[in-house]
């Protein structure tokens, strides 16, 4: 699903409902199935990204739908997981916006996220 994400998004900047919501509901059941200290930590790590995502999302900065896949899969995957992946994908997506900065002088480029976030897990 979150490669069929990645593909969307980069071509029409937008993740479909669909797909957030088939992430949702297996990042529920998850959820749901793991111990009590997952479900705490998970649920931390859910609150600290939808609060830091409001923030970013109220400034322009994401798109709501950035926020609601980063939040998924921070419970679906496993901790080290989420953190490498995402740790890959902002690399990934810095270096690329630093290129199109340099290149066009143009600040207000949008670039979709989930691809970098699929590139990011695959590495």
């Amino acid at each position: 699903m979150l490669t069929i994400a990645g593909i969307w998004d980069l071509i029409k900047k937008e993740i479909p409902i669909l797909l957030l919501t088939g992430l949702s509901v297996a990042a529920c059941y998850i959820w749901w199935e793991a111990s009590v200290w997952q479900q705490v930590w998970k649920a931390g790590i859910a609150v600290l990204l939808g609060l830091s995502g409001i923030w970013l999302v109220y400034g322009k900065r994401i798109g709501i739908g950035d926020v609601w896949m980063l939040i998924c899969l921070a419970i679906i995957w496993p901790q080290e997981v989420f953190l490498q992946s995402l740790c890959h994908a902002a690399m990934l997506l810095c270096t690329i916006a630093t290129v199109i900065w340099i290149m066009t002088g143009n600040e207000q480029i949008q670039i979709p996220m989930v691809p970098f976030l699929v590139l990011g897990y695959w590495l």
